[in-house]
């Protein structure tokens, strides 16, 4: 039976069962169809999937993303085997009995016939695929290296045998093959110069050990073995040669962007094997085709770097890089083309990075490596007879110039069809660079006028620029400052970096403030001039700095790209937007996503979207920036390849105007030719610029400075010759100046053309400097440090610093940078080898990461279980010092929130234990609260009182940060807040409003969000216990926006119950709807103990929309839940409502007066006199109805129990149902 033919090594095909090519439209469906293909038969996981091939998305996402392939696949295989993907609970599964696959028949002939493997072995697993998922990258290359790894065994296998058959042909082959995959095999190499020996030629098995030596050198450092040197010295003699220089180690290495033209003789191979070949006209054809290819390439500014076997390639761009190297590299094909008398020519055109590597001692012959060159062989070999195929990328930058056709089943390839069009040419004239001028944004200006013109009231206007990078957005910013009249009284900058996404308030912290706006620019400012950079903050203090540097009158606020905010002044941004400024606002903010405008206020907003420039205005800033010299049908070929982006338009004509007199001028291909170009010609400046490009998008003079170790006037000089090139911007005067890339993509492509080992060099310098600058300025960013090491190799210094990050921005209360900096530094250290990790290292790190993702997931979410218990089996393995109270803390939060109270007690009791026997405070205070916390929830508040007492007398003022650090929470406000809610249900008012206040007080003193939030919290749930829904609301407003600003999510969703039951409470509809999302935004954290009062309260808002049965559904469902948990605080409420509903229903009376017996009796027992005044209340209300004496005596019980409040509303409502002072016992 035939089967679908599926080849995942080497050009990755689908063939139905007659040979039909199946078309498998995007690299993510190759990619799940190849991770499908590892096990065939067999399930796979589809968390498995989504990870792997959408590592850098959420877990939602993931899994939609992971649907929505697979639903794409499918489509695409049906016609041919609609039953090949089956899926079965959480697993799918590539159906074997539909399928014939080359990894699976390589793997199964590698043992029994390697030969056949080989053959099979066609390139690289899936091609060497970039998919940009980090998870399945990894994946890849480890397969790359797994296939390529048993090719190059099978080959080893191979050689071993045809040398013993003394088969030397055979052997040279197999040899040949061989070092296409490893260079370094130096049996190879000896089989290869004896080969040469046989056939009487010396020469070229010297040059053969030549290489060898090279290749040894290059990859292992070591030189060829004895045996093999003596053979190349008793070849010498006989060469007639000299013997070859040792390799030098000084080999010229470079990346470089290059256009590669790849030429094929479709009909070569047959000819080779066609049984009357004749080797030597073979030779003679070879040979004309190399002549022909080169003398053509040469004619349009390429080199030859391989020819053989009816095939050739030619780099453009290389020595010397041009704007116009992709289409000189097409003419060369399209001559070719035309000039051929040969039967089957095609072609293939790539542009991209390859690595250029030139040894010293032969210059002439470099080594080109790189992506490029194998897709530009590829595509020649997909191309038809006549056929030039060009990537996407490339036909996308020819367009303008070529007719372009699709391919059909594949979208990121192109054909080209017809000729290129002639250059426009004409000599070049002096022009002017007149960049400064500002065209094709009028109305937006206009807009934003507007915006300033209305602004005259006390409140925010705020204006949004989106658009892609280049498009104009900081342009179109400093055009409308310029204009606006009457100047601002202050502008306050601040701006995201790239590299600053993790660093908590980082554009707060280095805000910049100009007074009066038209202050003197940065050059004609000193050093000490210059203005101080705001203070280190919490979001709280961070939002006053903002207020205060804005000051009294009207002022603009700069938000310079806001997509690399870190979460905390995105907070802090929108805390600003909602602010009531003391006089006129203006926001003005830039970003490359639209997603911001959601998040902002509609009224007084206006969001504008750049779109590319239209053809009309491309022309007029062409216009501005050269002159009428450059001529129309130049002017119209820069307005078509520009593709409107104003960027790209003033880079085009910089370029062109950078030749001198006589030249002839062509518009470049695109900006990444154009930049090349002007690399090129900025070559001694080099070390310089990408020195500069690996500190970042900014850098300064003096750090510069250290890490190149040149004197002043050199690295000055040439930094002025990067300014004029139009490449950087400087601010001030050195040593103290600071410089900017002009772009961000100036600095992400001067980065790229990086080599690896410079790169890393280059970050490992950055990072000494950075880290022996000072204690002050170390502090401030240790998370840039840790990413220079990072990028460095140096993975141990990386995890110091993120984990000092981590640390650092904790103390901030920027909880979700703090667990991003400790996640970093775990995923760095999981990936050095066990026996490199330090001991105790895993454990610490996961033991700092808990309390980030207690305070952001919620106390039961699943993240949060997985950390702790990986901490625990750490503490376990690595034999270190291990501070159990930490490590069960968060254990003891994992069972309490799931409302394991008999778990989470047993915990309690082994903490206070250890506590108490080492005298350890901070611990002692923890357990008092967690053993609180617990009889609590079992339903004793007067007994969870004395816990929560005990502990905050024992709490140490000096130790709060410790604490905060240890256990994620001040233990201290923790038990004030629970003491509010305990004291609230045993009616002791005062003692709540006394508890509440200190909470608050001690927490906003830490300048600890999270305790803040949770003060704040708890504060709201209390008034909701008291029925006192306006002090509830106005709390909840406040505990919401420290929530939503850190995404405290636990926090964050009972602050939205709450929320919902005041609006409840106030007849409004959206209450109940509020109160069910928070509900289920709380259950999604993994915690349940809010479930009693919640659904009470929802029990309460259907019963007042007169769904009385479906209320006591909802209180009879949740009583079940309390028996089974034993969390009984609120039983007493719940059995009272029940009894209402009862009543309501026409149930028995005495029935309902039971009930509300059994809800005073369990308050009583337990000391909740709140709750047990209330039941008594309705039990003698209902007893007016239906007699019955116990519920007078319950209430004066009740009331004894409870002190004088002028809240306490049930206190003066059951005076005078008593008609009598109370007896207090």
């Amino acid at each position: 039976m035939k089967k679908v033919q599926l080849s995942l090594l080497g050009p990755c095909t689908l063939l139905s069962e007659t040979g039909e090519e199946i078309p498998i439209k995007t690299r993510k469906s190759w990619a799940l169809l190849a991770l499908l293909a590892r096990a065939p038969g067999m399930p796979v996981l589809r968390e498995e999937l989504a990870a792997l091939l959408w590592s850098d998305s959420g877990e939602e996402q993931a899994r939609a993303s992971l649907r929505q392939e697979v639903a794409v696949l499918r489509r695409s295989l049906a016609p041919f085997a609609p039953e090949a993907i089956s899926s079965n609970q959480g697993s799918l599964q590539l159906n074997l009995e539909n399928f014939e696959i080359d990894t699976e028949s390589f793997w199964r002939l590698t043992g029994s016939d390697p030969c056949a493997a080989v053959a099979l072995y066609r390139g690289p697993f899936l091609n060497a695929m970039v998919v940009r998922s980090g998870g399945f990258d990894d994946w890849l290359q480890l397969e790359i290296e797994r296939y390529r790894d048993a090719a190059l065994g099978a080959l080893l296998g191979l050689l071993a045998t045809d040398m013993a058959r003394d088969a030397l042909p055979a052997a040279a082959e197999t040899a040949t093959a061989i070092l296409r995959l490893d260079p370094a095999v130096e049996d190879a190499h000896k089989a290869l110069m004896l080969f040469h020996i046989a056939q009487g030629a010396p020469d070229l098995a010297l040059r053969q050990y030549k290489r060898c030596q090279e290749a040894l050198h290059r990859e292992l450092d070591v030189a060829p073995g004895q045996d093999l040197q003596d053979l190349a010295q008793s070849l010498r003699g006989a060469a007639r040669l000299p013997a070859p220089a040792e390799p030098s180690t000084a080999w010229r290495e470079e990346k470089r962007e290059v256009s590669v033209l790849a030429v094929l003789v479709r009909d070569a191979a047959r000819m080779s094997e066609a049984p009357d070949a004749d080797p030597e006209d073979m030779l003679i054809f070879a040979d004309t085709f190399r002549d022909d290819v080169n003398k053509v390439v040469a004619q349009f500014g390429g080199r030859l770097i391989e020819s053989g076997n009816g095939r050739a390639i030619a780099v453009f761009g290389f020595p010397q890089a041009s704007e116009f190297d992709l289409e000189n590299a097409l003419r060369a094909a399209q001559a070719l083309m035309a000039q051929s008398t040969t039967a089957g020519l095609s072609c293939g055109l790539a542009q991209n990075k390859v690595l250029v590597r030139q040894a010293p001692n032969d210059p002439t012959a470099p080594d080109l490596t790189g992506g490029p060159i194998m897709m530009a062989a590829e595509l020649a070999q997909l191309a038809d007879p006549g056929g030039i195929l060009v990537t996407a990328e490339v036909g996308e930058a020819l367009r303008h110039k070529v007719a372009i056709t699709e391919v059909a089943g594949r979208s990121d390839i192109l054909g080209i069809v017809g000729p290129l069009a002639e250059p426009e040419q004409q000599p070049a004239g002096p022009v002017r660079d007149r960049s400064g001028h500002f065209v094709g944004r009028e109305e937006e200006l206009a807009l934003l006028g507007g915006l300033w013109e209305g602004g005259t009231t006390e409140r925010v206007q705020i204006g949004l620029i989106t658009g892609e990078p280049g498009i104009g957005k900081s342009r179109l910013a400093r055009a409308f400052l310029d204009s606006i009249s009457p100047k601002p009284l202050t502008q306050l900058t601040l701006s995201g970096s790239p590299h600053r996404t993790g660093s908590a308030l980082w554009p707060i912290r280095t805000g910049r403030v100009v007074a009066g706006h038209a202050a003197t620019t940065y050059d004609e400012q000193s050093e000490t001039d210059a203005p101080a950079p705001i203070a280190e903050a919490t979001v709280e203090s961070a939002l006053s700095d903002v207020w205060s540097a804005l000051g009294v009158g009207p002022s603009v606020l700069l938000i310079e790209d806001a997509h690399w905010f870190d979460h905390t002044s995105l907070d802090v941004l929108d805390q600003l937007v909602k602010g009531r400024p003391a006089g006129t606002l203006l926001i003005l903010i830039t970003s490359r996503t639209n997603s911001m405008a959601a998040t902002l206020p509609a009224q007084g907003l206006i969001h504008i979207s750049l779109d590319r420039l239209k053809r009309p205005r491309v022309r007029e800033l062409v216009e501005l920036l050269g002159s009428e010299k450059l001529g129309s049908k130049i002017t119209e070929e820069l307005v078509r390849r520009s593709s409107g982006n104003p960027l790209f338009v003033v880079e085009l004509v910089r370029t062109m105007l950078r030749e001198g007199d006589g030249a002839r001028r062509k518009v470049p291909q695109n900006l990444r030719a154009s930049l090349m170009a002007r690399l090129d010609e900025a070559q001694e400046t080099w070390p310089t610029l990408s020195a500069a490009a690996a500190i970042g998008p900014a850098f300064d003079f003096s750090l510069l400075q250290q890490i190149l170790s040149l004197d002043r006037e050199t690295l000055e000089s040439q930094l002025n010759d990067l300014q004029e090139a139009g490449l950087i911007l400087r601010f001030g005067r050195p040593p103290n100046a600071r410089y900017e890339f002009r772009h961000a993509l100036f600095q992400e492509f001067a980065y790229s053309m990086m080599l690896n080992k410079a790169r890393m060099q280059c970050h490992s310098r950055i990072a000494h400097r950075l880290e022996h600058r000072g204690r002050e300025k170390l502090l401030s960013s240790p998370e840039i440090i840790a990413r220079h090491y990072e990028l460095s190799g140096n993975v141990l210094k990386a995890v110091e610093f993120f984990e000092k990050a981590g640390q650092q921005t904790a103390v901030f209360s920027a909880q979700m940078e703090a667990a991003g900096h400790f996640s970093k530094a775990l995923t760095l250290l999981d990936s050095l080898p066990a026996q490199e990790r330090p001991v105790g290292l895993e454990r610490k790190l996961l033991l700092q990461l808990g309390p980030q993702l207690l305070a952001t997931k919620g106390f039961g979410a699943v993240e949060v279980e997985s950390v702790y218990a990986k901490a625990n089996i750490a503490s376990a393995g690595d034999g270190g010092q291990m501070d159990f109270p930490r490590l069960l803390w968060g254990i003891w939060g994992q069972h309490v929130m799931r409302s394991e109270l008999k778990s989470a007690e047993q915990i309690a009791a082994e903490i206070a234990a250890d506590a108490d026997a080492a005298n350890d405070r901070d611990a002692q205070t923890a357990a008092r609260y967690m053993q609180g916390v617990v009889a609590f929830y079992y339903g004793r508040a007067a007994q969870a009182a004395v816990f929560f007492e005990a502990a905050v007398a024992g709490a140490a003022d000096d130790q709060i940060e410790i604490c905060i650090r240890r256990f994620g929470v001040d233990p201290a406000v923790s038990s004030l807040a629970y003491l509010g809610w305990a004291y609230t249900l045993m009616g002791r008012y005062r003692d709540a409003d006394d508890a509440c206040q200190r909470c608050i007080d001690r927490a906003e003193a830490s300048k600890h969000d999270f305790s803040v939030a949770f003060a704040h919290v708890f504060a709201t749930g209390m008034y909701q216990f008291r029925q006192d829904s306006e002090a509830a609301q106005e709390m909840a407003e406040a505990a919401m926006r420290l929530s939503q600003g850190q995404s405290f999510a636990q926090w964050r969703a009972q602050t939205q119950i709450y929320l919902g039951r005041s609006l409840d409470l106030d007849g409004q509809d959206i209450g109940l709807e509020l109160m069910e999302q928070g509900q289920l935004a709380y259950k999604e954290t993994g915690a349940s103990l809010a479930v009693p009062y919640v659904s009470l309260w929802r029990a309460e808002a259907f019963y007042a929309k007169g769904a009385a049965e479906r209320a006591a559904e909802v209180a009879e469902e949740t009583l079940g839940f309390t028996a089974d948990t034993n969390v009984h605080y609120f039983d007493p409420e719940l059995w009272r409502f029940l009894a209402k509903s009862q009543q309501a229903q026409g149930r028995d009376m005495a029935e309902v007066s039971e009930t509300l017996a059994k809800a005073w009796q369990m308050a009583d027992a337990a000391g909740n006199h709140l709750l047990a005044l209330r039941a008594a209340l309705d039990w003698c209300a209902l007893a007016e109805k239906h007699a019955d004496a116990r519920a007078g005596e319950s209430l004066r019980k009740s009331l004894s129990f409870v002190p004088e409040h002028p809240d306490l509303d049930e206190y003066h409502h059951a005076l005078r149902v008593l008609g009598a002072e109370p007896v207090h016992l």
